[in-house]
């Protein structure tokens, strides 16, 4: 019996703590709910803090002549918005609203909201017409709306620390690599000159000791840098130096090289660029004057930018030509065997596979982490769902074979069709 009235003791205050915290629990959300109405009507007549400030941040909704324009999204003023995050008074936060609409098409605008509501007392149904109106929002979302405050995410995963952990290794070996080549030509440090004995480290006195008889003569076939010291370990260094990969990178052209299609190069890469940027900007709808942007498109002058598309075709030719330019020089050279096309491949693999990396692990790890605005939340979303799972097709040269619409980037599907064919 004893043992019996024990346990009750025990279930029975077990369930009065347990009613307690549901209670207080809704208390808390009822007092949140409660704070978060009375913000609203305070922001509705102007007693709120700032709140000309905050209503001039909520997207008006000007679609112009696209309207209905599926998958608009007026951006409001973000920054204004999100200068009041941290106010002392009349904080507030940015919302993505978007229009419930029966039809096939869809609306959002970025509303700027007090800091005391959330996505669930937005999302009442009860009262989202009142709360469109007190919010300012465009008519049309007075038949129902739904909002969503999550922010961009600056969690950052281990992937990318990994990364900017190779990047820092690269940039020191460059700088030191640089260094390494500023004392071996120029002797930056006066203390320890060239030629001169430095008892305390024989290594470094390998590295400064550099005999005459080095010098080139204009006739004479160029030494390069990193043979100009016997340690395999500063050899590699200095491969690393900026002065001296800028050196050959601006070096003339050796005999037999055609030069003239540089240009057509640099030329095509500006045309390229410049329509790419256009449209993907476009394609976001980050433009408010759609109607002067419509009318432009239209004028002569400005096909030199809507055309920049199709000057992608053009490195197409200049690859194939000079693929098979520099294939049959060669194969005249040396014949044709298993071991010189094995190298061909090789060759061209080892080029582009190493920066192809770089950028890909740049543009999935790295760059979604880097800023912010109305749009990074989209940017995040797109980069995650389409490098996630499918990075390694672009490492193998395959993205433009398997699911071709989710590119990790977008722009590389050329690199596969050059590797190919």
């Amino acid at each position: 019996f004893f043992f019996f009235g024990f346990c009750y003791k025990k279930m029975r205050l077990s369930f009065n703590i347990s009613v307690f915290v549901l209670c207080t629990f809704l208390f808390a959300e009822c007092v949140l709910t409660q704070t978060c109405y009375q913000d609203l009507s305070n922001l509705e007549n102007g007693s709120y803090p700032k709140s000309n400030l905050i209503h001039d941040a909520t997207g008006k909704g000007d679609y112009g002549f696209f309207f209905p324009f599926d998958g608009y999204f007026d951006p409001g003023k973000w920054t204004v918005c999100d200068s009041r995050v941290d106010a002392d008074q009349g904080p507030a936060q940015y919302c993505y609203i978007s229009l419930n609409n029966p039809t096939n098409y869809s609306l959002t605008v970025g509303a700027c909201v007090p800091a005391s509501c959330s996505a669930s007392d937005l999302n009442n149904s009860t009262y989202q017409a009142v709360i469109a109106r007190q919010l300012n929002l465009p008519k049309d979302f007075i038949a129902g709306f739904t909002a969503d405050c999550k922010a961009a995410s600056y969690d950052i995963p281990w992937g990318t620390w990994v990364f900017v952990c190779v990047y820092i290794i690269l940039i020191s070996l460059l700088i030191i690599g640089t260094l390494l080549e500023a004392q071996i030509e120029y002797n930056i440090l006066p203390f320890l000159p060239l030629g001169q004995k430095n008892a305390n480290d024989d290594e470094y006195d390998k590295l400064l000791s550099i005999n005459d008889d080095v010098q080139v003569k204009p006739s004479a076939k160029e030494t390069k840098l990193e043979d100009k010291h016997p340690s395999m370990i500063i050899k590699l260094l200095l491969s690393f130096s900026f002065l001296y990969n800028y050196g050959r990178l601006t070096a003339p052209s050796p005999p037999g090289s055609f030069d003239s299609l540089n240009g057509v190069r640099v030329i095509c890469t500006m045309f390229v660029v410049l329509g790419h940027t256009f449209y993907f900007i476009w394609d976001s709808v980050a433009i408010m004057n759609f109607q002067t942007v419509a009318e432009t498109v239209q004028l002569f002058r400005f096909q030199i930018v809507v055309a920049g598309f199709y000057a992608v075709d053009t490195f197409f030719w200049l690859s194939g030509f000079l693929v098979a330019y520099y294939f049959l020089k060669e194969l005249k050279a040396k014949g044709i065997n298993v071991k010189m096309m094995v190298m061909f491949y090789f060759h061209r693999i080892y080029r582009l596979t190493p920066t192809l990396l770089m950028g890909l692990f740049f543009f999935y790890l790295i760059t979604p982490y880097w800023s912010s605005g109305p749009y990074w939340r989209f940017y995040q979303a797109f980069v995650n769902s389409h490098c996630s799972d499918s990075w390694w097709f672009t490492a193998l040269y395959i993205q433009n074979f398997i699911d071709p619409k989710k590119l990790c980037m977008g722009w590389s599907w050329y690199l596969a069709d050059d590797m190919q064919y």
